[in-house]
């Protein structure tokens, strides 16, 4: 009986083993991946290297086209390093497995490799480009908007005539088409986008006027939810534009259920803006979830200690009959997963948006200093800006991390702002507090993120960042009587 090889026998020889240098050589536009004699001097197989260019070009159809065999005209150089001389070999020169030859004549000086090119194109930002292909685009889309703009101002300024308002709401309804069906073109993501920005306030101008006597908050919920609706068809028939829908879609959402609490209840500024707020926070930390759920990621189970791993089916080819199948999970290919990955980003985006505008709004009307300085409304904004600026950090996205921590900035100025404005007496006081929030601004902005700081300063910020969580609920509770309610109760 013939014993079976072993498995050393079986095994491919590594490269040093059988004297070969694994290359690739760069011989005009020709790349050939060989493996070359690492002990035998360059001019000994230069011929055989050329021969074999030929006939490769050969096989290409280009028989008009030859590489000079003259001997010992040509030999091998690194890249942006000398020529090789032709009587040294591979090894000697410092040639290894994986190296990149160029194929030179002898008498040819060496040339460095050029990265400033590289380097220049790479400077040139995806964004810049964009931006200069499309400029006639953008200045005409500046010039739509505003006219949109200036004509919805103007007719909720006017008579609120039904007239006036159908004929807003139908060009609308034509821009919402004409942003649907301007996605079959190869090229229609940004005219997409664009008409769904230039409807938006049509739509939402003519369904506040479309009733009669109806201006103001009583239409707020009609037009919020008619713009809500607009966003998620566009949304649903183009596939395009995430960001500014969902944005529209959680700022329409906000917007459209404080409208009807003031519609219902008519609640005091200071309450209505202290709950709007917490809302809004709520909405920020809860996204990423929320985001998850409609992009649709596959969350898998982590098992407890001492169960059995479930089997996974990776592809989700094969249908699995029984019990077992009710454990399985169907994981996305890296493709889809990373597909959905995107979206829920830009899902993400949007809605951080929306909820840190109506975060600024609620912090407004919370800061009450119609009865003079109310301490409460005050504490309340500060800590939703420290809350918001700090769970800013956690974001990897630029402008996830910039739409939230700017937003917590903008109620911390517009506290102040409005505090200097109505109350004269705290003019020095808000100077001051200015000034105080100006440089925390630089401290956080500048020094802080050039610095290294340990894993204990790090938790303490994290401790921080819950401390402020922590107190949005107390005050949201105090501004609004939750506790002088409950203390007079007869229980």
């Amino acid at each position: 009986m013939t014993l079976p090889p072993s498995l050393a026998d079986l095994e491919t020889p590594s490269g040093t083993e059988t004297g070969l240098t694994r290359v690739t050589v760069l011989i005009g536009d020709l790349r050939l991946d060989v493996g070359l004699p690492e002990e035998l001097e360059i001019r000994s197989y230069m011929a055989d290297l050329i021969d074999i260019a030929n006939a490769q070009l050969t096989a290409r159809g280009a028989e008009n086209i030859r590489f000079d065999d003259t001997p010992d005209r040509w030999s091998l150089a690194p890249l942006g390093l000398p020529v090789i001389d032709a009587d040294r070999t591979l090894s000697s020169a410092g040639v290894f497995d994986g190296d990149v030859l160029l194929v030179r004549a002898c008498a040819t000086p060496s040339v460095p490799t050029l990265f400033d090119d590289i380097d220049g194109a790479a400077d040139t930002s995806a964004a810049r480009r964009w931006l200069s292909s499309h400029r006639t685009a953008l200045v005409a889309f500046s010039f739509a908007f505003l006219a949109a703009l200036a004509w919805a101002w103007r007719l909720s300024q006017t008579g609120h005539t039904v007239i006036g308002a159908g004929v807003t709401l139908a060009g609308a309804v034509l821009l919402v088409g004409a942003a649907c069906a301007v996605t079959r073109r190869g090229d229609g993501l940004f005219a997409s986008v664009a008409l769904s920005v230039l409807a938006v306030p049509l739509l939402f101008t003519g369904s506040l006027c479309i009733v009669p006597d109806g201006f103001a908050v009583p239409s707020l919920p009609l037009a919020f939810g008619v713009v809500a609706l607009a966003a998620q068809l566009i949304l649903q028939i183009t596939r395009t534009g995430h960001v500014f829908h969902s944005f529209v879609i959680a700022l329409s959402l906000l917007g459209g259920a404080t409208a009807v609490a003031v519609n219902l209840w008519q609640p005091q500024p200071r309450m209505l803006g202290a709950v709007v707020a917490t809302v809004s926070v709520v909405v920020l930390y809860l996204a990423p979830r929320v985001t998850i759920l409609l992009s649709r990621l596959p969350l898998p189970r982590v098992p407890t200690a001492g169960e059995p791993l479930d089997e996974i089916e990776t592809h989700g080819g094969a249908t699995v009959e029984g019990v077992g199948a009710i454990g399985l999970q169907v994981i996305p290919t890296e493709e889809r997963l990373l597909h959905r990955v995107r979206r829920a980003n830009e899902y993400l985006t949007g809605i951080l948006v929306g909820a840190g505008i109506t975060a600024m709004f609620g912090c407004y009307l919370a800061v009450d200093t119609s009865d003079g300085f109310y301490w409460q409304g005050t504490l309340f904004a500060v800590v939703v800006a420290a809350a918001m600026c700090l769970r800013g950090r956690t974001h990897h996205d630029l402008v996830q991390s910039a739409a939230m921590i700017g937003a917590g900035l903008s109620i911390a100025v517009l506290t102040v702002f409005k505090t200097a404005a109505e109350l004269p007496a705290w003019h020095a006081r808000a100077g001051s507090a200015a000034v105080a929030l100006a440089t925390l601004a630089l401290l956080c902005g500048l020094i802080a993120p050039r610095l290294d700081f340990s894993p204990v300063m790090r938790r303490c910020v994290e401790i921080l960042e819950y401390v402020a969580i922590g107190l949005v609920f107390p005050l949201c509770f105090w501004i609004v009587g939750l506790y002088g309610y409950v203390r007079g109760l007869r229980l």
